[in-house]
């Protein structure tokens, strides 16, 4: 907890450049692990504010690893697991899948860190609720948590450009030529 307490009592940043940011945030996180603290940060916010987007470079700044729940999700489908086949049939009929089965894979994937000697992990919009929150710290001591905003008018233009590439499945943000993103044609 003393990352998250030195991240708020830190004054206002508005007029630091980002690399100035940059610099304070992997100062914190060698702090952190000079003290044999292992750095686990959790990013949350509304769908489209940049959590993995700000976890992914930040991850490249501290060396280490971006967990984003979805991201487990998807590889588990891929590799044809028997665990994939169920998720893919659950998410096929638009159903989410139960809390159990994210914070198995999860939990398998923080506890390969630490055998892998990982120095912690960014982890990108979960838990969403106070009893994934309660099932996550069983296995893993957050040291941050990062709540990100966005102004909602923002947020929903976001949203509403985002598209997935058929060919790399990435998600991509194509801003609509008017202010009807619902109706605009692509």
């Amino acid at each position: 907890m003393a990352i998250a307490r030195a991240l708020a009592s830190a004054p206002h940043r508005r007029s630091q450049t980002t690399d100035a940011l940059a610099q304070e945030l992997v100062s914190v996180c060698d702090t952190a692990l000079a003290q044999g603290k292992r750095v686990n940060w959790v990013f949350l916010g509304a769908p489209g504010v940049g959590k993995g987007t700000y976890a992914t470079r930040i991850s490249k700044l501290m060396q280490i690893p971006h967990i984003s729940a979805g991201d487990l999700v998807r590889d588990e489908i891929k590799r044809g697991t028997a665990l994939g086949a169920e998720m893919q049939a659950i998410t096929s009929t638009g159903q989410l899948l139960p809390d159990s089965m994210i914070l198995d894979i999860l939990k398998q994937r923080v506890e390969r860190g630490v055998l892998d000697g990982e120095r912690g992990f960014l982890l990108d919009g979960f838990p969403r609720t106070v009893p994934q929150a309660q099932a996550l710290s069983t296995f893993a001591e957050i040291t941050a948590v990062m709540n990100l905003g966005l102004r909602e008018e923002i947020l929903i233009e976001k949203c509403c450009a985002r598209r997935i590439c058929s060919e790399c499945g990435k998600v991509r943000i194509a801003f609509p030529k008017s202010n009807d993103c619902l109706t605009t044609q692509y």
